[in-house]
């Protein structure tokens, strides 16, 4: 065995690596602590010893950034949620009502319209009634009407027709015998020239009431049964007049005598 210092030399050196080595390979199983100097005092001379780098102290982790919605941001957005539903359910409770009311007003109207037509219906048809009622009693009450005051009426028209005959050289005067007395009491107040002009013919062919006073040139007729025609004629486009029984005789019957 060479026991020169050279080799001497080697051989720790080799000793120490080896050494070394196996420090670093239980180090790697059990770290053991840092050496607080640069040189192993167990090392020969000359040679330094490097210890492994102290570890570093893992800095902690920094904080949590902030969220980016917060508590505040979200009791904002529920309360900014709530305003605009309660402003749109206030828009569309005052839109409910809006229609609401239209169709109510709506409805309303349309009533009121079918009332005023059925109202103006039932006030023709009452009119209508009424109209039949008054020219039906009218055809019924005429006839005996004219029976019952003729010689009044007679007396009138002659009254009122021989004083402008007083130049015509004759007239005559057809009446009913029912009211023949009443017509010789209203001649005998007329002039005595004039009366003996005028002749007074009793008759049945003229119905109590009416009254025909012809002279040369003219003639004056109260027929009444002729002027119920012609009001008949002037109401029948309306449809007026009671229809009429084809059984019963014609109304008005002017040819009737009232007793």
């Amino acid at each position: 065995m060479d026991t020169s210092p050279l080799a001497a030399g080697a051989f720790e050196s080799g000793v120490f690596a080896a050494r070394a080595g196996t420090a670093r390979a239980a180090g790697s199983r059990a770290r053991r602590p840092a050496i607080l100097f640069a040189e192993d005092f167990d090392a020969p001379p000359g040679i330094t010893v490097l210890d492994d780098p102290p570890e570093e102290t893992p800095s902690p982790p920094p904080p949590p950034p902030p969220p980016a919605i917060t508590e505040a941001d979200i009791a904002a957005a529920r309360a900014d949620a709530y305003a605009e539903g309660h402003r749109t359910g206030l828009a569309q409770a005052a839109a409910d009502r809006a229609e609401v009311t239209r169709q109510m007003l709506s409805t309303i109207a349309t009533r009121l319209d079918g009332a005023r037509t059925e109202a103006a219906r039932i006030a023709e048809e009452q009119a209508d009634a009424l109209a039949r009622l008054l020219l039906g009693t009218l055809a019924i009450v005429l006839p005996a009407s004219c029976a019952r005051h003729g010689a009044a009426e007679v007396a009138a028209l002659t009254r009122a027709v021989l004083p402008a005959l007083a130049r015509e050289p004759r007239v005559t005067i057809r009446v009913s015998p029912h009211v023949a007395r009443a017509v010789e009491q209203e001649l005998a107040r007329l002039d005595p020239e004039l009366h003996g002009r005028v002749a007074l013919v009793p008759t049945d062919a003229v119905a109590p009431g009416d009254a025909r006073i012809t002279w040369q040139d003219g003639a004056a007729v109260r027929d009444a049964a002729a002027l119920w025609r012609e009001v008949a004629e002037a109401l029948a486009p309306l449809d007026l007049l009671p229809a009429a029984d084809p059984a019963a005789p014609d109304l008005p019957s002017f040819g009737a005598v009232a007793a």
